[in-house]
């Protein structure tokens, strides 16, 4: 993957062409720039020669060719020469690149100087040039130029310096030639210019060479930190398959072929690396007929799927796997996770045997319960019975000892057939259900209350508007009927108080029954909730312990739950939840 990359740039063979590439494109732009250099200068060259064409051509159209002519020596303080030389120096003076401008003229074979803008001088002190003075100078350019108008094809050298010339025909009023105009621009013009562009060259030259190695040394940093981030990322992700305590498999998607395989993968097979890496997968580890691969052949997405992975030995372990496909360096490669789930197998295992023996169980609670309320009921009937009869018809033959013996006796059957209801009860919670109904709690509080018959020294007062809430309802009758007999039955105060209320907390009713009574201490805040506990003895007050053992299971069957908050000699407070959720009716009337 990224290691592949890694490995390519580090090799040295790579380095060197990427330093001869880098080369290559350096000088590509020296030869460029040069190229490009050679084409500025001819064109600035043919530029200058058009400017002197230019000013030769101008020249030549002011100029009277029939004045030209007429011209002898010794005219240079005539009007008709001042004149002439005036409009030279007037295209002179338009042109400050302009060294000399001056006019010639063909007599027999010779060339000769006819007028010189000589900027002022005297023409004695330009020898050679005054009105006659033939010029020994002549170029092939400088005789053709008296047809047409021509430059010279190089700089020339005189005695009067080095310029670049151009010249152009003197034509009188009948379109005859009758002289010449010449033009020399200063060839020190033409080099500063060419020296201007040589700068401005070599500047752009190694502007272009800085950003080269800039951009070289950008792209290397670059690469560099790349392979930074591919060589953290790889061993981040090294870290991570070595870590996890998922096996991982890498397989090329094309030939189900191993490349990569991690520690805890290795374990569950009990391999070595060498041993799984280069090996086809469904014919080694992951069982499948060849052509039915379940992502590349039969177009399947596992996911979570349960298997079976093959140990070096042939164990079969059996696992959950899910399996992606990726694209790493332009190949296609599957991912495969894999958890070995045999412990979960034998919980599963271990599970159905529990829920068989549940059943079990569950059957003999049924068969007790049967047993219970027909075998057992029935002898503790004729034992009431039979004591009720002897205290009616000999209650006269007891002494007083014998009387409270048989009181006891009547007691102690009644409580064994509470106890008996209550053991009835208790089972029939959560494994004997009713229909669930949208149930007013006020309806049902206010018809706890009224069965009860409480005394008069006790008043129960409703707080709050209570909800309706999707309950069983005898199982709500009982929860209440349990909280508030209670409150009654050890109410200790001569005027004993009992309020009911219900909050909303989050997605629960939050429900009270609160009293004045004795209050529990806070050892027993578990224990009143056991079978069978009670904190008195039942001789003093009436109890089979198994009230709030029933409403506990009644509350947390229906997903709440119940505790209690007490203060030894100044009450208790009993709270129960119900969550919202199991209500059609969420508002509080």
């Amino acid at each position: 993957m990224g290691r592949l990359s890694e490995l390519l740039w580090e090799n040295a063979t790579i380095k060197k062409i990427g330093l001869v590439v880098f080369l290559l494109i350096l000088a590509a732009s020296v030869f460029l720039f040069i190229a490009v250099f050679q084409e500025t200068q001819s064109i600035l060259t043919q530029s200058t020669k058009n400017e002197g064409l230019s000013s030769a051509m101008t020249a030549s159209g002011m100029i009277d060719g029939t004045n030209l002519a007429a011209l002898q020596p010794g005219d240079e303080n005539r009007p008709t020469y001042r004149a002439l030389h005036t409009q030279l120096n007037r295209v002179r003076s338009a042109n400050p690149d302009i060294k000399y401008i001056y006019t010639m003229k063909r007599i027999n074979e010779s060339v000769v100087f006819a007028v010189d803008a000589d900027y002022g001088n005297p023409s004695g002190e330009m020898r050679g040039a005054g009105i006659g003075e033939p010029y020994t100078g002549v170029t092939p350019a400088m005789i053709r130029g008296f047809s047409v108008p021509v430059t010279e094809p190089e700089f020339t050298t005189d005695e009067w310096g080095t310029v670049f010339s151009s010249y152009a025909p003197v034509y009188n009023g009948r379109g005859e030639i009758t002289g010449l105009v010449g033009v020399d621009i200063d060839a020190g013009v033409l080099s500063s210019r060419i020296f201007t562009l040589k700068v401005l060259f070599i500047l752009a030259l190694f502007a272009t060479f800085l950003l080269i190695v800039s951009v070289a040394a950008f792209t290397a940093s670059m690469q560099e930190q790349a392979l930074r981030i591919m060589r953290e990322k790889e061993e981040y992700l090294k870290t991570i398959m070595h870590s996890i305590q998922t096996g991982v498999f890498i397989i090329d998607a094309e030939t189900h072929v191993i490349t990569d395989i991690n520690p805890k993968a290795l374990s569950l097979i009990n391999a070595k690396t060498e041993d799984v890496v280069g090996k086809v997968c469904h014919t080694f580890v992951c069982p499948a007929d060849r052509g039915k691969s379940p992502i590349t052949d039969l177009g399947m997405v596992v996911d979570n799927a349960e298997s079976v992975l093959i140990d070096t030995h042939g164990r079969r372990i059996p696992i959950i796997k899910s399996v992606n496909s990726i694209t790493l360096g332009g190949k296609k490669m599957l991912i495969e996770s894999f958890v070995d789930i045999t412990e979960r197998k034998k919980m599963e295992e271990q599970n159905k045997q529990l829920i068989k023996e549940l059943e079990t169980a569950n059957s003999e609670l049924k068969d007790f319960a049967y047993i219970v309320s027909h075998d057992l009921k029935a002898p503790l009937r004729a034992i009431g019975s039979l004591s009720q009869w002897l205290y009616t018809d000999y209650k006269d033959k007891f002494d007083d000892d014998g009387k409270t013996q048989l009181d006891l006796i009547i007691n102690r059957v009644n409580r064994m057939q509470s106890l008996i209801e209550g053991i009835l009860e208790y089972s029939r919670v959560g494994r004997v259900r009713e229909e669930k109904d949208l149930i007013k709690l006020e309806a049902v509080v206010s018809e706890v209350i009224d069965t009860l018959s409480i005394p008069p020294r006790i008043t129960v007062t409703v707080d709050t508007p209570l909800p309706s809430v999707t309950y069983e309802k005898t199982r709500l009758h009982q929860v209440f009927s349990n909280l508030i007999g209670n409150a009654v039955k050890y109410m200790d105060k001569p005027s004993g108080e009992i309020h009911i209320g219900c909050t909303q907390e989050g997605e629960f009713w939050k429900m009270y029954v609160r009293d004045n009574g004795p209050g529990i201490d806070s050892r027993y805040y578990d224990k009143i909730f056991q079978i069978f506990q009670t904190l008195q003895p039942r001789d003093h007050v009436e109890s089979t312990g198994i009230g709030l053992t029933i409403v506990k299971k009644i509350v947390e069957t229906n997903g709440g739950r119940i505790w209690v908050e007490s203060e030894v000699g100044k009450g208790s407070i009993f709270y129960l939840t119900v969550p919202i959720s199991r209500t059609k009716d969420a508002g509080v009337p």
